[in-house]
């Protein structure tokens, strides 16, 4: 084999070094250091190859409470992006386990057990963190060649996590506080992905408010309104995340505009809310509908009254009564409301316009006489609500558009 220019170099210099007394050096000697060094790298590499398999098989295991031999279960994937994922980074909260991520995953599967996942299917990870009030905030998307590309987002609360494993499940004990799916959806790597998260049983209309996108995204300028008026700030973000406390809301957030480090603007005006998702405020579980500031009570309104008494909340509601001996009664309605709808619309034992009284909703307590309860009262059936009473069983129906925060007492007059 001919020798480089640098060989023959190497060869020269050590002629010129030689101690007296060495021995000759073989012909072969710089063929046989170069062929040993070539098999002391494959040996390396070899070595090398197999100890990140190992490692990220074991992650991989890991993750999700795989065993050996569970081949058709779906796999975490990690940072070795397929096409149909998002080129976005994990964000990750090192301090939340893998074993939360797999309880939560498989809470999903039970949550949603006609989603198109295949046998061969990938999950990425791209959220998650903790957020105010003990939640966290969760993403991944699920898909592959048997799949159609599912991006799924929501909050949990970290105790439930916790407490929970992956055996205890079953397709009645759902972990997610909420959560919203995009089958199908094409989302781009400049996507905004928003939601409300808020802790379970808080009923103080506080949100917070969680932000996803691209990773060039440094700030969000979003603004709202709350109990002091209209608000607009910045939140900063990091590498695409943002998670912030915001407190009582009267209003959806509006993202102003996502800017990146050098104050290019990336998007913007948009509401926060899951892209894709089907949202229906007439439910009150949309994306991209947050939890409204309840109404106060009314100072003037009987604290024990005779009657169905108060109700509030933001979606449609309905209640029903038992008033023995009283299906003659007329009314008297508190009312107020404010939101997207102009007015809220409550019913006395019929949807008929007669037994309907319609209270607009200017942020203003409403005081009315309402209809009576019909001698019918409701046709419902109440022998299993109130065995062995005798009565009519007397409703009363709101209906709100799901963003309307409402409060009512209905009373004897």
């Amino acid at each position: 084999m001919s020798m480089t220019s640098e060989e023959q170099a190497l060869r020269n210099a050590l002629s010129d070094v030689a101690v007296t007394g060495q021995p000759i050096a073989p012909p072969d000697r710089v063929d046989g250091v170069r062929r040993k060094y070539a098999r002391r790298q494959q040996h390396r590499m070899v070595a090398l190859g197999a100890a990140v398999v190992v490692a990220v098989v074991g992650v991989a295991l890991g993750a999700v409470g795989l065993r050996v031999g569970h081949g058709t279960a779906d796999r975490f994937a990690h940072r070795d992006l397929p096409k149909w994922a998002l080129s976005w980074p994990e964000h990750r909260d090192r301090s939340i386990p893998d074993a939360y991520l797999a309880t939560a995953y498989r809470s999903w599967r039970l949550d949603n057990p006609d989603a198109a996942v295949g046998p061969g299917a990938q999950v990425i990870w791209y959220l998650a963190e903790r957020i105010p009030d003990g939640q966290l905030a969760l993403a991944f998307e699920v898909g592959g060649a048997d799949t159609v590309p599912t991006f799924v987002v929501g909050t949990t609360d970290a105790k439930s996590l916790g407490t929970y494993t992956t055996a205890h499940l079953s397709k009645d004990s759902s972990l997610w506080g909420s959560s919203w799916d995009a089958p199908g959806v094409y989302l781009t790597p400049a996507s905004v992905i928003g939601m409300y998260a808020h802790a379970e049983g808080d009923l103080s209309g506080r949100n917070a408010v969680v932000l996803l996108t691209g990773p060039r995204a440094r700030s969000a300028a979003v603004s709202y309104v709350d109990p002091t008026g209209h608000v607009t700030r910045t939140l900063l973000m990091t590498e695409g995340f943002a998670a912030v406390q915001l407190g009582p809301l009267r209003t959806r957030v509006h993202v102003d505009a996502i800017r990146a480090g050098d104050g290019h603007r990336l998007a913007g005006d948009l509401d926060v809310g899951v892209p894709g998702t089907d949202d229906d405020p007439a439910r009150g579980s949309g994306s991209f509908t947050p939890d409204l500031m309840p109404i106060p009570p009314f100072p003037d309104a009987p604290t024990e009254p005779v009657g169905p008494g108060e109700m509030w909340g933001q979606e449609n509601f309905s209640q029903a009564a038992l008033v023995p001996g009283w299906p003659l009664h007329a009314t008297l309605i508190y009312a107020r409301c404010f939101g997207r709808s102009r007015s809220i619309a409550i019913h006395v034992d019929s949807d008929v316009r007669a037994q309907t009284v319609v209270i607009p909703c200017d942020d203003r307590e409403h005081v009315v006489n309402g209809p009576g309860f019909l001698k019918t009262g409701t046709t419902e059936d109440t022998s299993n609500l109130y065995p062995g009473q005798k009565g009519i069983a007397q409703s009363v129906d709101v209906y709100s558009d799901g963003e309307t925060s409402w409060r009512a007492v209905v009373v004897a007059r």
